[in-house]
């Protein structure tokens, strides 16, 4: 006797097909709400998340700031300033550093006006970095007063 194969159930064609069906559908529902909300979706984000309000998390960051910044200053040492007096010599100069210091930002005493607008003051830190910084804040470095000699220039 021959065996009789059976042919593939519907059940599970017509599950693949149910679930295919339901994907191609929200996808499309889920465009056109997007579609439908490309303007608005922006503009919420721009009024309610960045918009400087008191007691939100962008008026907090904004407040203190999270991250410090790191400064190089050089400068430059006169070498030979024990000849100031003598015309005939050119005064020679160094370049020396960079000191590094992480600056660090924050207001202070903000007031958010009825106006919509606010007022504050910034005061900035500044701390000295030896961990990135060749040489010391004891060095001594010799500079002119630019001031001072342009003043002097003047007489």
């Amino acid at each position: 006797m021959e065996k009789l194969t059976q042919p593939p159930t519907r059940a599970k064609t017509s599950r693949k097909t149910k679930f295919a069906a339901f994907l191609g559908t929200s996808s499309i529902f889920v465009g056109i709400i997007l579609i439908l909300l490309r303007n608005w979706i922006p503009q919420y984000a721009l009024t309610s998340i960045f918009v400087l309000k008191p007691n939100t998390l962008f008026a907090n960051t904004w407040r203190k700031m999270p991250v410090t910044v790191p400064t190089d200053v050089y400068f430059f040492n006169w070498t030979n300033a024990e000849d100031f007096h003598d015309i005939n010599i050119k005064p020679r100069f160094e370049q020396v550093g960079p000191y590094r210091f992480l600056q660090n930002m924050e207001k202070v005493n903000v007031v958010w006006n009825e106006n919509n607008t606010v007022t504050f003051n910034q005061v900035r830190y500044w701390n000295f970095d030896d961990k990135y910084t060749k040489r010391m804040l004891s060095d001594k470095i010799t500079s002119m007063n630019a001031i001072t000699l342009v003043r002097l220039l003047k007489m």
